[in-house]
């Protein structure tokens, strides 16, 4: 954590080493900072875990990232090496 400005900088870092991963990856992390962010403000949102991130948009925000990262998932987000 550093000092930035009026606040606090968090930086993680997460190291994979299949590159088709990212976007799933990425996805679990984004929903991860939502719950972060819900905490800090005040709020009880439980930790979104296995299949219900599906019910919180794990499904298109691993899209999302999968065409801003360019991994090696197919349109539908299907990793073709499965």
């Amino acid at each position: 954590m550093l000092a930035s400005g009026d606040g606090t900088e968090l930086v993680l870092e997460h190291t994979v080493d299949d590159r088709s991963e990212l976007s799933a990856m990425a996805a679990g992390w984004h929903l991860c900072l939502l719950v972060a962010d819900d905490h800090l403000c005040g709020g009880q949102q439980a930790p979104i875990v296995g299949e219900t991130a599906h019910d919180y948009g794990w499904d298109e925000l691993e899209r999302q990232y999968a065409r801003s990262l360019d991994t090696d998932r197919d349109a539908t987000g299907a990793d073709p090496n499965r």
